[in-house]
């Protein structure tokens, strides 16, 4: 099996003595018996129009939710569900993922629609982006 270089360099094989990656990033089995690959994670930065940037781990995950999808199937996939992971497929490059940054409720808004005196309408509140 080919490790891809897009998360080789951050991959274990959590069980040394049944398989190893060698210095191609082929997955090489050693013995009978099972093993995995650890995972690799993402670091997602926001980027604002002065030019500032933060991760967006920095935030309360409560008002919104990252929504990930694969623009190569053929290189990645993404697992649908609640904590989505990207899996790769084959070799490739170019753009791979497109992330959505979906807000469900900005607090700062409503305080200040409060206090202009409005509620903000009934549902639809919500920004999305």
């Amino acid at each position: 099996m080919y490790v891809t270089e897009l998360v080789r360099d951050w991959l274990l094989v959590e069980n040394p003595r049944v398989a190893e990656l060698d210095e191609r990033a082929y997955l090489i089995g050693l013995q009978p018996g099972v093993t995995s690959l650890r995972e690799a994670a993402f670091s997602v930065w926001l980027q604002f129009s002065d030019e500032t940037a933060t991760l967006v781990s920095a935030f309360d995950p409560a008002p919104y939710s990252l929504r990930l999808s694969s623009l190569a199937d053929t290189v990645v996939t993404v697992t649908p569900g609640p904590t989505q992971r990207v899996v790769a497929q084959g070799d490739g490059g170019g753009p791979l993922l497109r992330a959505e940054l979906l807000v469900s409720t900005c607090p700062a808004q409503k305080q200040a629609a409060n206090e202009r005196g409005g509620g903000g309408g009934g549902g639809g509140e919500g920004l999305r982006g």
